[in-house]
């Protein structure tokens, strides 16, 4: 995982200016060829962003010894593992919370209950679906362009890990 937040930021930047190349290109390309590259270069960016912002979330400010359900802890070691998000997996360093006195004991993960419930791959399904976007689109000017696309529900159904895996083998796809 990224380890300064100024490597993160410059990453976010870095998969930007990607994108903006591909839009301003100046060959010839179908529209379609041009959504599927934009398609995995937007996941791309919106993983460097969740790396941003879980990287701003270790660096904050907290107390290295805390009391959690009347057991003194000390934060000591990480655990580095992926979460899913909408975007695909991200990797994800951070602290652990020992006990003070029972090494073995079981290990807290501050900052996991900081966040909250970590996304599982059936969460990333059921927000892409169309049935919870119906009730928000209906509400919508009828000047907003914004709807569910089905073609990029299934990209979602279809992983979004397995799409952003190769750009030029989605661009055939499509």
């Amino acid at each position: 995982m990224v380890s300064t937040i100024d490597v993160a930021r410059r990453e976010v930047q870095s998969a930007f200016e990607r994108i903006v190349a591909i839009a301003e290109g100046g060959e010839p390309r179908a529209a379609v060829a041009f959504e599927a590259e934009a398609w995995v270069l937007l996941l791309a960016l919106g993983r460097a962003l969740m790396v941003v912002f879980l990287v701003r979330q270790v660096a904050r400010p907290r107390a290295a010894h805390y009391s959690l359900d009347g057991a003194d802890l000390v934060l000591r070691g990480e655990r580095c593992s992926e979460i899913r998000t909408l975007f695909g997996k991200v990797p994800f360093t951070r602290p652990i919370g020992r006990r003070v006195r029972a090494a073995r004991a079981k290990a807290d993960l501050p900052i996991d209950r900081e966040l909250g419930r970590m996304r599982s791959a059936n969460d990333a399904i059921a927000l892409s679906s169309p049935v919870r976007y119906a009730p928000r689109l209906s509400t919508m000017p009828a000047s907003t362009t914004l709807s569910a696309n089905t073609r990029s529900i299934g990209l979602l159904r279809g992983g979004v890990n397995k799409l952003s895996d190769s750009r030029e083998r989605n661009v055939k796809e499509f």
